[in-house]
């Protein structure tokens, strides 16, 4: 997947993240704080980290609003992963460039425990 060729879309509120989470293809979603000028600095560097991933997999955006407690979110920013309605996992908090490899990492362990 690479995300120069996809539109990002915007998730509104919990429900609607869940029910996009429904594809049968991998689907991340990124919450963030869109009032809070570390979580836009440092957010998770998705377009790297999507680079190797399956051409279907689905990309949103959505405003932490209610979604911090429907998803036990504990550090924004936060990358969930889907697949069928089910929350794979979760990645969460600041990373810098220099962590993208561990950031990759615990992404391809993400999809791997769910094979």
């Amino acid at each position: 997947m690479h995300l120069d060729n996809k539109l990002v879309v915007f998730a509104t509120g919990a429900e609607d993240i869940k029910e996009k989470g429904e594809k049968d293809c991998l689907t991340l979603v990124e919450v963030y704080n869109p009032e809070e000028a570390e979580c836009l600095l440092k957010s998770i560097p998705i377009k790297e980290l999507t680079e190797n991933l399956p051409k279907d997999t689905l990309y949103y955006k959505a405003e932490s609003d209610n979604t911090i407690k429907d998803f036990d979110i504990k550090e924004l920013p936060a990358l969930l992963v889907f697949k069928n309605g089910d929350l794979l996992g979760k990645i969460e908090g600041y990373y810098t460039m220099e962590e993208k490899e561990e950031i990759i990492s615990k992404l391809n362990d993400i999809i791997a425990s769910s094979k």
